[in-house]
């Protein structure tokens, strides 16, 4: 029979495991319900979204995660950029038309950098990138409501659902 002091220390092992592992998921799903938000409103992709945000899960060494957002613009390009005859068309947020870069043009730079750019002058360069708002911005804007929402909202049931599965209860 285990001595009262081994089960207590399993029970601390098994909480703070619980912890981290209901840290790691309430920080997963969050992030995604606020990334949606932030594509309901602006024309960008998640792939293109996620170049721009890090996450750092919990572990049992250190029970915090942390999610980092770059504040790097994102180039025009990624948001439904179209070549035409006049310039560049590019659609960034869903709620409004499209709009008109006048004498733009898409081209690769021998860094292998893709973005829309204009000339600065009559001559051929220099050239300027076209950029919007960061992606942080973004997130910040639209979705860090949804992201605290979604976090006050879901907390203590995924806490009891993690406790509950390191434990071994059945439902």
């Amino acid at each position: 029979m285990p001595s009262a002091k081994s089960v207590f220390l399993q029970l601390d092992r098994d909480l703070k495991k619980a912890h981290v592992r209901a840290t790691n998921k309430l920080l997963k799903s969050a992030d995604s319900h606020a990334k949606k938000q932030v594509r309901e409103v602006y024309n960008v992709k998640l792939k293109t979204l996620n170049k721009y945000f890090a996450v750092r899960k919990a572990k049992l060494i250190n029970t915090t995660a942390r999610l980092t957002l770059y504040r790097r613009s994102i180039g025009l390009l990624y948001f439904g950029a179209r070549e035409t005859s006049k310039g560049v068309t590019v659609r960034d947020r869903k709620d409004r038309g499209r709009k008109l870069i006048r004498s733009g043009f898409i081209r690769n730079m021998k860094s292998g950098h893709t973005n829309i750019f204009t000339r600065l002058g009559k001559k051929r360069l220099p050239i300027a990138g076209k950029y919007t708002v960061g992606a942080a911005d973004m997130y910040v804007a639209e979705g860090l409501k949804v992201f605290e929402r979604t976090v006050y909202a879901d907390a203590q049931k995924i806490l009891n659902q993690e406790i509950n599965f390191v434990r071994g209860y059945k439902k």
